[in-house]
Parts: C-alpha cells; structure tokens; sequence
C-alpha cells in the first residue's frame, strides 16, 4: 500500500511538472499570437525568442523568429545590424538545412552586408533547384547592382522571350516600408528594366518601362514607389524660378 501511495505521489508530481513547464509556452503562444494581430513587432519579437530558446519549441517558432528579426526589425532610413537576423536564420537553418525559406532570407542578409558573391550563389543554387522565377529575377538583379548592365539585359530579355512568362509569379519584398508582393513575372522584369535605364540616366526610357508595369498590376508597389521616384528627381532637376 506504501509502494502504490508513493508511486502515485511521484506521478502526481511528474504531471504537475509537464504541466508546468507547457503552460508557459503555451502561454507564450496565445500573448505572441496577440502581438501578431495587434501588429506590434516588437512584443512578438521578444515572445518568440523566448519561445524558440525553449528546447522543447516546435520548428516553427525558430523559422517564425528569424523571419520576424529579418522583416520587421528594420528601421526606416537606417542601416541595421544584420548579425541579429543572420544569427536566428542560421540557427533555423541548422534544423532545416537546405530549407528554401531560410536560405532565401540569408541570401539577402548577405546582400545588405554587401556581400554579393554569397548572395548570388545561394540564388543561383534555389534556382537551379526550383527554376522558380523569383530566383532568377534576384540574380538578374544583382547582376544590376554589381554595374553588370549587360548580364542584367541579356536575362531580362531571355525571361521575356520565355512562353510562360504571363504565367509565372515574382514575390518582392521592400524591408523599409514592409511590403511583400507577389507580381506576374513580366511586370517585375519591366521594373528592372526601369532600374536599368534609370542607372543609365535615361529617366524618360524608367518611367515608361515603369508605366508598362502598372498596367500589368495597377497596385504594384515598387512600380508606384519608382514612378514617385522619378517625379521627385526630376522636381528637382528643373531650374528654380527667381
């Protein structure tokens, strides 16, 4: 009788302890959910690195972590600290090596430090992988980036000359003002385009590839942030009347 009192009391004692060490996650959870919907990053930053710090957390706290730091920690007209974002995307990458989600965000954490040459060999790798258009645009585009006008023509134009292209999507991302679209592939391709030109100061040959773009998507953010661009570059042009 002793025997089965004492078994019982240690199983008691073991439930009360997975019971303890669940609720707060769990409670995690439910208040991280509510920073989420109430779109205060900041709260949901804090909640989730406690929640991914948990060894018993599930994947997707650590994924949803440094999504989180890569996206929404950015300052508008700031230059951050990528160490933060590098460290959690790493971290998550450790669990799911070769994971097309975390591999992109570090892709492009590179590219904020300025490393391109990892950057587009982590886009060339997801795309030779997927053949996923996305891919291919953010390698054309560093490639525009680098000065390499030429490379950069010399894709666009064969994703133009593709059957599919008005068929296929690019997903597009503008960390400043946190916005995520996902535009037909020949809208994006006309945007870089106006990248190009505009590099090459033919302001005119932008805001018409620009234009061409709206058309295809009339909500295209980047499109109407670079038509807005081009407008206020040219104000500033003109000759101030005395």
């Amino acid at each position: 009788m002793r025997i089965l009192i004492a078994l019982m009391g240690v199983g008691a004692l073991a439930f009360a302890a997975c019971q303890s060490s669940s609720k707060p996650t769990e409670s995690l959870e439910k208040s991280f959910e509510q920073a989420r919907l109430a779109e205060d990053y900041n709260t949901a930053v804090s909640l989730l690195t406690q929640i991914a710090t948990d060894d018993t957390a599930s994947d997707w706290a650590l994924d949803t972590l440094a999504f989180y730091q890569y996206f929404y920690q950015v300052t508008p007209g700031m230059v951050r600290n990528t160490k933060t974002p590098m460290y959690w995307v790493d971290k998550a990458l450790n669990k799911k090596p070769g994971n097309a989600f975390l591999l992109d965000m570090k892709a492009k954490l590179h590219l904020e430090e300025g490393k391109d040459t990892q950057s587009l060999a982590i886009f060339t790798e997801l795309y030779q992988r997927s053949q996923d258009y996305t891919y291919y645009w953010d390698i054309a585009f560093i490639e525009t980036a680098r000065g390499n006008a030429p490379m950069a023509d010399s894709m666009i134009a064969e994703a133009f000359k593709s059957a599919d292209i008005a068929s296929k999507t690019v997903r597009l991302e503008n960390l400043q003002a946190r916005v995520r679209e996902e535009v037909p592939a020949n809208a994006a391709f006309l945007y870089l385009n106006a990248l190009i030109y505009n590099g090459r100061g033919d302001m005119m040959k932008a805001a018409e590839a620009l234009q061409e773009a709206l058309k295809i998507k009339p909500d295209f953010y980047a499109a109407q942030k670079g038509i807005y661009d081009l407008q206020r570059a040219a104000a500033q042009q003109m000759p101030q009347r005395r």
